[in-house]
């Protein structure tokens, strides 16, 4: 009919839509700070070639990989909505926490974060028993493609 906008049929959406809704949504992505969550329709844009063709952007093979790993927790492999310090997800960071510091991690309580460098961060953890503990977790370089290393921690005075 004239008048009507010419719609394609999207695959990943099962729906019909213009090419300019499919740019726009595919654009909405791109956005790291406002990235769709997976329950999120937009989430099937993320890594869509035929998106960045209506947006008249390149999708390089490198960045769909990265950005459909970007959620991945490097030592358990799990997809999480939430990685502690971009690095670990919530699992894996308490049992490291626990495994270095011998303690249950319902019995710790970490205080006076702060990020000393690109890769460090450094927080105070105290023990239920009133134990301080002075501990640097080391998220590795961009090298190391997201391997960490078990956070380091001593007695605090």
């Amino acid at each position: 009919m004239a008048g009507l906008p010419d719609l394609f049929a999207c695959a990943r959406h099962n729906m019909r839509l213009t090419a300019t809704g499919c740019a726009r949504m595919w654009l909405t992505t791109r956005d790291l700070q406002n990235a769709p969550k997976p329950w999120e329709g937009r989430s099937g844009c993320t890594t869509c070639p035929v998106g960045a063709t209506h947006a008249g952007q390149a999708l390089s093979p490198v960045a769909a990989y990265a950005l459909a790993v970007r959620k991945i927790c490097p030592r358990c492999r799990r997809v999480a909505e939430r990685l502690v310090h971009g690095r670990l997800c919530i699992s894996c960071y308490n049992r490291d926490r626990e495994a270095k510091l011998g303690v249950p991690a319902n019995s710790l309580t970490l205080s006076d974060r702060q990020t000393v460098s690109a890769t460090d961060t450094e927080v105070t953890a105290t023990l239920s028993n009133g134990k301080r503990y002075a501990c640097t977790v080391n998220g590795g370089g961009l090298l190391a493609m997201g391997i960490i290393n078990p956070p380091t921690c001593t007695p605090a005075q």
